[in-house]
């Protein structure tokens, strides 16, 4: 009768944890309300973006007129080394204007991508609509996969520029 179980005996259970309530679309409240709180200031930085980019555009043309704004200004003699020196300093104005220019279409990217993700959040806190968070979440992944190549560029090229930068400074010292 040993072998037998007590019918008596509560029933065993899974011991788990308890999940919270869920919002719509499967997330808890409490990410709901980070996703919210974030959202304003997602967007809010999206726009600075794209006014930072609009001002990176304006420099960059400026950059490129400068030159041939400031050259006929002045009051140079017409010599073939004159020339030579209106031409370089012509390039390098151009040069350093569609670097900004460059630098402008760069960053609308990310501020386009922080900007949607923010918009989007807003929209599912709002609907709770599963395709704007899924949306939200393909735009946040844009931003931070742009930002991470971005930094792989930058510390591939840092080295080249610390050692281009003392070979300009012991020439310049030699000099």
């Amino acid at each position: 009768m040993s072998d037998m179980s007590n019918p008596y005996q509560s029933p065993a259970a899974d011991v788990s944890a308890v999940r919270p309530m869920l919002a719509p679309g499967g997330i808890s409240e409490k990410a709901l309300f980070y996703l919210k709180a974030a959202s304003p200031w997602m967007r809010f930085l999206g726009i600075i973006g794209f006014i930072g980019c609009g001002f990176l555009v304006l420099f960059g043309i400026f950059m490129v007129t400068l030159p041939a704004i400031f050259l006929r200004m002045a009051d140079i003699p017409d010599t073939e080394v004159e020339a030579a020196r209106q031409g370089v300093v012509g390039i390098m104005g151009a040069v350093g204007g569609l670097f900004y220019i460059l630098a402008a279409v760069l960053s609308f990217f990310p501020s386009r991508w922080l900007y949607k993700t923010g918009a989007k959040l807003r929209s599912y806190a709002r609907t709770g609509s599963d395709l704007d968070l899924e949306e939200a979440f393909r735009n946040s992944r844009a931003f931070w996969k742009f930002l991470g190549i971005i930094t792989i560029i930058w510390l591939a090229f840092l080295p080249v520029g610390i050692v281009i930068t003392t070979v300009a400074a012991i020439g310049n010292a030699l000099r």
